[in-house]
């Protein structure tokens, strides 16, 4: 039984503060959650202020002084050709900053500043509409920057209002480093042999030093607990279906008294403004016809763009759907409007609302394993199966140090550990998710 809170409408500041245009980044699951939720840009009456992850605050002055005009660089058609994986980088379109001199002052990328693009393989949407969508447009306005569209690509440089990089920076430069060192103390040991025995246990260190990293980065990422303190919205899918334990426990909607957090079923988090210009205006109930079943609900921007969808079935078709609906519009206090499809259309057609019929509902296991892994290294897996191979030599190197025990010791110690840090979390993972949390929800067993 969910608290009281679920039922308590969140705490609102002013109408005002609400309406405050502000950009916020693209979706992130661990270890990024602290960026989609502290990373920001907004104008503070006198300049446009970025924050970023640790809180720290960047503040470009506006005026006489600083930035007096924006440049979009439009480069990229909406459609790329239906191209598989995520948007080319800067594809876009890039948001340049520049002064009274034409010296441009700073720049972001578009495609960090949408919070559903992280989910979309082609722009939704181009030009004015796209700075509509990232609330640039609305931030732009207030802060009484004019800015022009363009389609081609400008040869400026300099600082960037940048989304950093889910792991941190120190993380890849242990792996980077532990791997060069290791390279070399692991050649020059068994070229030196029992000479210089010391070297081999360099090699064994710098091979556990990646995982240790790693370990390190995942824990302190555990404090990120998923979700939010507002009113929580879980999903109620269809009996039979097969969703999952993951799925019905991670997946959520929250209401905020400024954002809507949306959460999948894999723990990845986005955030879209409750209010405003590039808010969430309304809840649309998409109907095959009139007074039919639903197919899913729309959230929809005051210039009629799909943020965000749910499909029906996983979210409001079970035995407590109906429950689940009416806590959604309490909640988020929009209204809401039925709209049945053209005769021959088809649902969902947005592309925002395509991505998540995909990614809003319990995911095959193996998709979902997938999606759910910690991050290793920008490499993906592959980092994970270097990091063993270099415990793996470690341990056929110790071979030549049989006439020194005590060193033999050390670098079996070492390289076993490093081996186990390597595909210890791998496994682990996969074993809790294949027992438990992919296995079908209490009374979510399909149907023989």
């Amino acid at each position: 039984m969910e608290t009281d809170k679920r039922h308590t409408p969140p705490p609102r500041t002013t109408q005002h503060a609400l309406d405050e245009p502000m950009l916020r980044p693209s979706g992130q699951t661990r270890p990024g959650l602290d960026i989609v939720r502290n990373c920001r840009i907004g104008y503070d009456g006198s300049a446009l202020v970025f924050t970023e992850r640790g809180h720290a605050r960047r503040s470009f002055p506006v005026g006489k002084s600083g930035i007096v005009r924006a440049v979009l660089v439009d480069s990229q058609a909406p459609d790329v050709g239906g191209r598989v994986g995520p948007p080319i980088p800067g594809g876009w379109g890039e948001l340049l900053f520049f002064d009274a001199s034409d010296t441009m002052v700073v720049r972001l990328r578009l495609d960090h500043w949408v919070p559903e693009a992280d989910r979309l393989t082609v722009r939704p949407t181009d030009g004015e509409r796209l700075l509509a969508r990232s609330g640039a447009a609305a931030l732009l306005k207030k802060a009484g920057i004019p800015v022009t569209i363009v389609r081609e690509r400008q040869q400026v440089t300099g600082p960037t209002m940048r989304v950093p990089n889910a792991l941190p920076k120190w993380y890849a430069a242990v792996r980077g480093v532990a791997a060069a060192i290791w390279a070399v103390s692991w050649l020059l040991g068994l070229m030196l042999k029992p000479a210089a025995p010391w070297l081999l246990v360099l090699a064994a260190a710098a091979a556990l030093a990646g995982p240790a990293a790693y370990m390190v980065v995942r824990s302190v990422s555990r404090k990120q607990k998923t979700g939010s303190e507002g009113i929580r919205v879980a999903p109620a899918p269809a009996q039979k279906s097969g969703a999952s334990v993951r799925f019905c426990t991670t997946a959520s909607v929250y209401i905020e008294a400024r954002d809507l957090v949306l959460v999948d079923g894999v723990g990845g988090e986005r955030r879209l403004a409750r209010s405003g210009a590039h808010g969430v205006a309304s809840l649309v109930l998409r109907t095959a016809h009139k007074g039919s079943e639903p197919l899913g609900v729309e959230l929809v921007g005051p210039d009629g763009q799909v943020r965000a969808a749910l499909p029906w079935q996983w979210w409001f078709a079970g035995a407590d759907g109906e429950q689940r609906w009416q806590e959604l519009k309490s909640a988020t206090g929009l209204p809401v409007e039925e709209r049945a499809l053209r005769k021959g259309a088809s649902w969902p057609a947005d592309p925002v609302a395509q991505a998540d019929t995909h990614l809003m509902r319990s995911l095959p296991g193996p998709l979902a394993r997938s999606a759910s892994a910690f991050p290793e290294s920008t490499l993906g897996g592959a980092n994970k199966w270097i990091m063993a191979v270099m415990a793996v030599f470690s341990l056929i190197g110790a071979v030549s140090l049989s006439a020194k025990p005590g060193y033999l010791v050390i670098v079996l110690t070492l390289s076993v550990l490093a081996l186990c840090g390597a595909l210890l979390p791998t496994l682990v993972h996969n074993m809790v998710s294949r027992m438990r949390l992919d296995r079908p929800a209490p009374g979510q067993e399909p149907a023989e």
